[in-house]
């Protein structure tokens, strides 16, 4: 972001805001948006189960909300999980605890 196009941006208590300011505040919001990790639900892809493991991926990160819809029947630390379930996690790299999934019909 060009600073200049901020720099004249006025708080009404304290004079001039600083550019930086302003554009961190919109890179947070930016990525609140995109990657949200407030409980905010996003569907991810479809699972098959038969792998009898939760999803996981060296290649990013899982967060808080991401949704995956059951394809393929299988146990998923030691529950049976049917065509049609979804998985959620709970928390942001939930890893195979069941308690840091929801499984729904």
């Amino acid at each position: 972001m060009d600073s200049t196009i901020v720099g004249n941006i006025v708080d009404n208590t304290t004079g001039l805001v600083d550019p930086s300011d302003v554009r961190d505040d919109l890179r947070d919001l930016t990525q609140s948006v995109l990657f949200p990790e407030d409980g905010c639900v996003r569907i991810i892809a479809d699972w098959d189960a038969s792998v009898n493991l939760f999803p996981d991926s060296p290649a990013y990160t899982i967060l808080k909300g991401h949704r995956w819809r059951i394809t393929v029947a299988g146990t998923l630390a030691g529950v049976g999980v049917e065509p049609g379930a979804k998985i959620t996690a709970w928390i942001t790299t939930p890893g195979q605890t069941l308690a840091n999934w929801d499984i729904s019909y």
